[in-house]
């Protein structure tokens, strides 16, 4: 007796289901396709951002192994991102400090700072 009143209830919850299902598929499927391009996106961005802030970074530890990376630094300065060109500024406004030109090292901090 049991029996039927578990396969009643299965039943049941089966056009409960179906019903939700007709009401809702195409929701649900806006959702997920939403959901899984969100991602998809947010994955490809973060992706590309590692391997421009890889390149960066090569780039400045490149400048930094030349026999005068005070000549690269500027250069570096103007054409990479805002966190790689911050620390490209303090790099050369150390060296300039280590060469006792205080004034430009005071401008670079300036400009580092205003940026």
């Amino acid at each position: 007796m049991s029996d039927i009143f578990r396969e009643v209830d299965e039943a049941l919850q089966q056009d409960k289901l179906l019903a939700i299902w007709n009401e809702y598929k195409n929701t649900i499927i806006a959702a997920l396709v939403i959901l899984i391009t969100t991602t998809a996106l947010t994955t490809f961005y973060h992706n590309w951002n590692a391997k421009r802030n890889g390149e960066e970074t090569a780039r400045l530890i490149q400048a930094l192994e030349t026999e005068k990376p005070e000549t690269v630094l500027p250069t570096i300065i103007e054409d990479t991102r805002k966190n790689h060109a911050t620390v490209a500024t303090f790099i050369a406004a150390g060296m300039a400090l280590e060469e006792n030109k205080k004034e430009e090292a005071a401008a670079l901090y300036k400009e580092s700072a205003e940026s």
